[in-house]
């Protein structure tokens, strides 16, 4: 079982937040790293401008709330739950967004709608078969990006390594699909025998970001197996409160 405390940065207060099901441990702690990571990155560079920092905050700002909403739509459910009753949970929500992660990378409308095109299987069958290989994954991340540099602790990034965190920031999430890695956990395939250009597999505005699974998956009734119906909207104005600012920091713990 994972525990989860919420430390008030004002007053140095920590306290129980919530249980969740200890199967979610490696999986909470790439997301929450990942989380906390692109809020340091749009705090440090706020305060320090550099022009690509500029170019970039839109998708860093999308990607936040992105992370913001799928955390919630795990986390919720859970203080719900009597904690006798929290190692049956499942978020399918949760589950979707971390199969997009590892397959896709991305979670704009354009990749997801193009990886929709050529894997024949829905997102939902994929979440209740798929494998991990978290050793496979970290082999595909950017070294400093994956986050055990660091311990998985955003206190710990100096801040000589910020620049080089928002290169490596940029250039995972402007990296296009790749078959190769894709076809290694699910079936791919290719679209009258030529491989569909990103654009034409739809196009939709960039600012609907949704859990991964396109907007037919990305909350509403059986977003999370119990309760947790999160929306997934666009976030064009959105600044996401600072982690260093925030009035609470999440920490987990496996018992």
């Amino acid at each position: 079982m994972i525990w989860i405390t919420c430390t008030n940065l004002n007053e140095e207060i920590t306290e129980h937040h919530t249980f969740i099901p200890s199967f979610y441990y490696k999986a909470l702690i790439h997301t929450l790293w990942r989380y906390y990571l692109l809020i340091d990155l749009h705090v440090h560079f706020k305060k320090n401008p550099h022009k690509k920092y500029t170019e970039f905050c839109p998708h860093l700002l999308r990607n936040i709330v992105l992370l913001d909403n799928v955390l919630e739509a795990l986390i919720r459910p859970c203080t719900l739950i009597e904690r006798k009753d929290i190692k049956g949970f499942r978020s399918a929500n949760f589950e979707e967004y971390l199969c997009m992660e590892y397959l896709v990378g991305q979670h704009n409308p354009n990749s997801v709608n193009y990886f929709r095109a050529h894997c024949p299987i829905n997102i939902k069958r994929i979440k209740d078969e798929f494998e991990w290989s978290w050793d496979a994954y970290k082999e595909c991340v950017p070294t400093r990006f994956y986050g055990e540099r660091y311990d998985w602790d955003v206190e710990n990034i100096p801040d000589a390594d910020f620049m080089i965190l928002l290169d490596k920031a940029v250039k995972w999430y402007s990296q296009k699909l790749d078959p190769a890695w894709i076809s290694k956990w699910v079936p791919w395939v290719e679209i009258d025998g030529v491989v569909a250009s990103m654009e034409s597999t739809g196009n939709a505005d960039e600012g609907n970001v949704g859990t991964g699974a396109g907007d037919d998956e990305a909350g509403g009734t059986g977003a999370g197996s119990q309760g947790g119906d999160v929306p997934m909207g666009g976030v064009e104005n959105s600044d996401p409160p600072p982690s260093n600012q925030a009035s609470s920091m999440m920490s987990v713990k496996c018992l």
